[in-house]
């Protein structure tokens, strides 16, 4: 028989295996024919996908000196959307709310806490999922725990680039889910996420090393605006 110790870390890794791809992503996005043209995404895919992202641009984006913890990072992208598979649903970015946020976090770290694993992996586990929350405004911030707002305040301090990288690679990760959709068939999407997304990513082309000479370059900004304007 397992000891408890390794019991809780095999539910910690079940978990997201058996609810994940149960959640369904972009499902309110108003393009009736993606499920026809398109793939439809869930969860767990999402996962796999943007951990490889990022693990491709950690490596790419090294020689910068963007970030100092590119493993929290990794595990930050492991955990971040857990949430999703403990509500059972999706909420798409532009309708997301203070209340949803939190109710979404409430539900993952509830989830943590009843796997009993070692309280110092807990913790790191717990950080690493509330480093989306920094680069979020205080609005955003404003239903999260009293306890989840002071672990962000210091992963503000202590981990500003990795969250600054989290933001960016999210963003980017759905510009390229709409570019598969755009190149099955589904036109409308492509434009509305850049049309979302573009100013964030030239943001970050802005702050983060390396951002703009290795991942989101000049030709991916022109390219950008030319799909939104039509041509």
């Amino acid at each position: 028989m397992p000891t408890s110790y390794l019991n809780g870390l095999m539910r910690l890794c079940a978990r997201p295996q058996t609810n994940l791809d149960s959640v369904i992503r972009w499902s309110t996005w108003q393009a009736p024919e993606l499920p026809v043209k398109g793939r439809l995404q869930n969860t767990l895919q999402h996962t796999h996908g943007i951990v490889l992202l990022a693990h491709l641009a950690i490596a790419r984006l090294r020689p910068y000196e963007s970030i100092q913890d590119p493993e929290f990072l990794l595990l930050a992208f492991l955990v971040h959307d857990h949430g999703e598979g403990e509500i059972g649903y999706d909420t798409l970015d532009p309708q997301k709310t203070a209340k949803s946020e939190a109710f979404e976090c409430d539900a993952f770290l509830a989830a943590l806490e009843s796997h009993e694993i070692d309280p110092d992996l807990c913790e790191r586990i717990r950080r690493a999922y509330l480093l989306q929350f920094v680069t979020k405004t205080d609005g955003q911030r404003a239903e999260l725990s009293p306890a989840a707002q002071a672990i962000v305040a210091e992963l503000m301090e202590t981990h500003r680039g990795e969250a600054l990288l989290f933001a960016a690679l999210e963003q980017l990760d759905y510009v390229f889910y709409a570019m598969e959709a755009h190149d099955a068939g589904v036109d409308r999407i492509l434009r509305e996420v850049l049309e979302r997304q573009l100013p964030h990513l030239e943001r970050a082309a802005q702050s983060i090393p390396g951002f703009r000479e290795e991942l989101w370059t000049e030709e991916c900004s022109e390219l950008a605006r030319a799909h939104i304007n039509g041509a």
